[in-house]
């Protein structure tokens, strides 16, 4: 491409709780393979950025139906809420390869299931959740490379390998729903193929005199700017009172590269959350 492409999709809503902004951006990709989810509820919500690769129909179906996985599960029902993200994301990936096994895509996905004041935070992949408290950066996920000795074991246990720091010398992440070409070993679980959907969850009390803000956003955005310039970029906008739907655009703006080459040139995607102060 001699130029990217800047449209954005972009948008923003709010409840007695939190107020969101999203935006997404194709930029300097002959494609766009990112999707994301903003259901807003009366006592929280679900938010999500899926960073697809290798085409956009798991990331797609992610983003439409992850919920709907979720919310399905016993553990749900019981108001388990972080087995209920973890089975989740496995229910849908089993369900993708049930149904689409030969599907080449796969996706990162990270969710935020907020329940008035309890943050639960499901990750399987590379993309990040940052919570800003007290205007320092708290993360709420872990990047999952296949060069992390718990990741690497998991891979080599499952008869994969790494090469170049990547899952059979192909694959950057070590975990993430889809990519079926790296979960043949109908030897192990689930769980622990070579690359797993299994998502690492975190549970946060959200303290509202203290937690400002959470960002979601995928590696298009991490890999230009660090959780700190993240944090800082976000908190002087909002201190500004700069729209939240207007800083995501910023953020996109930002960390978008001039030349077709080097960091900056991926896809990106991001969703910020303010909550508001009781």
């Amino acid at each position: 491409m001699h130029q990217p492409n800047v449209q954005k999709s972009s948008g923003s809503k709010e409840n007695a709780w939190l107020s969101y902004g999203f935006s997404c951006m194709q930029g300097w990709r002959r494609s766009m393979e990112d999707d994301h989810v903003v259901l807003l509820d009366d006592d929280g919500g679900f938010f999500g950025v899926f960073d697809g690769h290798s085409g956009s129909n798991v990331a797609r179906f992610c983003a439409g139906n992850l919920f709907d996985f979720v919310s399905k599960t016993a553990a749900f029902d019981e108001g388990n809420y972080a087995k209920a993200l973890y089975d989740g994301f496995l229910a849908i990936d089993k369900h993708l390869y049930a149904n689409y096994s030969n599907e080449r895509s796969g996706c990162a996905a990270i969710v935020l299931f907020i329940k008035e004041d309890d943050l639960y935070c499901g990750n399987a992949g590379d993309s990040r959740c940052v919570l800003c408290r007290d205007g320092e950066p708290l993360p709420l996920s872990n990047d999952h490379k296949p060069f992390l000795p718990t990741e690497l074991a998991r891979i080599e246990r499952a008869g994969g390998y790494v090469w170049n720091r990547r899952v059979n010398g192909a694959l950057a992440l070590s975990r993430a729903i889809g990519d079926f070409v790296f979960k043949c070993n109908m030897q192990v679980s689930w769980d622990q193929q070579a690359v797993t959907s299994a998502p690492e969850v975190r549970f946060i009390r959200l303290n509202r005199d203290h937690d400002e803000f959470a960002v979601i956003a995928c590696d298009g955005i991490w890999d230009v700017l660090n959780n700190d310039q993240v944090v800082e970029f976000v908190r002087h906008r909002i201190q500004s009172h700069i729209p939240l739907e207007k800083i995501a655009e910023e953020l996109l703006e930002r960390c978008l590269s001039p030349r077709p080459f080097g960091v900056g040139c991926d896809n990106m995607s991001v969703v910020i959350l303010q909550f508001k102060r009781t």
